[in-house]
């Protein structure tokens, strides 16, 4: 019982003080559950990750699903999974509550703004961070650079870059089989 409190306490928190979206609060999850409280390996907590970017829906929340059943099973889900989306819930229910009385100043589209870059450069450190746990292989940082220029500029959705390098991935094994 202690252990799924610590759990809901841990990704509550994480969730509702964690702004810019999943891959954020992925690289906060890394943090917290492989550097301090070291309940995942790092290199446990890369393939987690992996999964959860490759199923459909939330990567946060898939996240905290395939973390929550490495800690601690059904039960692990359950807290992880709650504690995740319970908290940006209630901040857009008192939102919505005060959208209704109060009318938002121009300056506020100016702080979102700025939390806008400070997510980008969060998201930055992320994908810095994952590289220097590659090989240091001239493949590994092609894939990398084909699939930001496959997305960011072709636009190609991630599902499909996926399949593209799975089928690559295929070939190359064979080749090499």
């Amino acid at each position: 019982m202690k252990k799924y409190l610590e759990l809901f306490k841990t990704m509550f928190v994480l969730s509702a003080f964690t702004f810019g979206g999943g891959y954020v609060i992925v690289s906060l999850m890394q943090k917290e559950f492989v550097e301090k409280k070291k309940w995942i390996s790092e290199e446990e907590m890369l393939d987690l990750i992996a999964i959860a970017q490759s199923a459909p829906g939330p990567i946060a929340v898939n996240a905290s699903i395939a973390i929550g059943y490495k800690i601690a099973k059904v039960g692990g889900i359950i807290c992880c999974v709650l504690a995740t989306i319970l908290p940006p819930f209630l901040i857009m229910v008192v939102i919505w509550y005060a959208s209704q009385w109060i009318h938002l100043p121009a300056s506020f589209d100016q702080l979102m703004k700025g939390m806008e870059i400070g997510v980008c450069a969060l998201i930055v450190n992320v994908v810095y961070d994952m590289q220097k746990k590659f090989d240091k292989k001239v493949f590994a940082y092609i894939i990398c650079v084909a699939t930001i220029v496959l997305t960011g500029i072709f636009n190609v959705s991630i599902p499909i870059v996926l399949l593209l390098w799975i089928l690559c991935g295929l070939l190359v094994r064979k080749k090499l089989c």
